[in-house]
């Protein structure tokens, strides 16, 4: 459950706020933007279907190392000249894609059914109630660093919590 509310409130800040401040401060434009969400969507699908076909043994702590090479695309984000911004992007959605596909089947099998709904719900309410926190905090952050440095706290500690969750899985 750590785990699920740790992932769209690394992710979420970095794309929404980092990635935004990053295009404006190199001066790429607005279309430089387009086209960085264009490549994450596209690699999201790619890895939503390269989870129809891998199967791994145990999905969950799979799902959860496979993050790790999203936290470094986060951390890319922040410093990386723009060819390679595009590659942290493919790197992002095409581990958002696959994890989540594997997370997600394995969240379900997990909790048992009399609790699905609630569990659902309660980290809905957490990305819903806390983005918005994670948000201001990582706006703050960079004004009181700069992006590069943001990005790197934010996907270093993305990482950590990728490998502690997967640490702590049993069996």
């Amino acid at each position: 459950m750590i785990a699920f509310f740790g992932l769209n409130l690394c992710v979420g800040p970095v794309l929404a706020v980092g990635l935004v401040q990053r295009t404006h401060l190199a001066g790429w434009g607005s279309a430089a933007l387009g086209w960085f969400q264009a490549c994450s969507g596209i690699c999201a699908a790619a890895g939503a279907v390269t989870a129809m076909r891998w199967k791994p043994h145990r999905p969950a702590r799979a799902g959860l190392l496979v993050l790790i090479a999203q936290a470094a695309g986060c951390v890319m984000v922040g410093s990386v000249p723009r060819p390679v911004v595009f590659v942290a992007m493919g790197m992002i959605g095409f581990t958002a894609g696959l994890a989540s596909a594997l997370l997600s089947g394995a969240f379900q099998q997990t909790i048992e059914p009399a609790y699905l709904g609630r569990t659902s719900s309660i980290v809905s309410l957490s990305d819903e109630a806390l983005m918005p926190v994670a948000m201001t905090a990582f706006g703050a952050l960079i004004s009181l660093t700069s992006v590069s440095v943001a990005c790197a706290l934010l996907g270093t500690t993305f990482a950590a919590l990728m490998v502690w969750s997967a640490s702590r899985l049993r069996g």
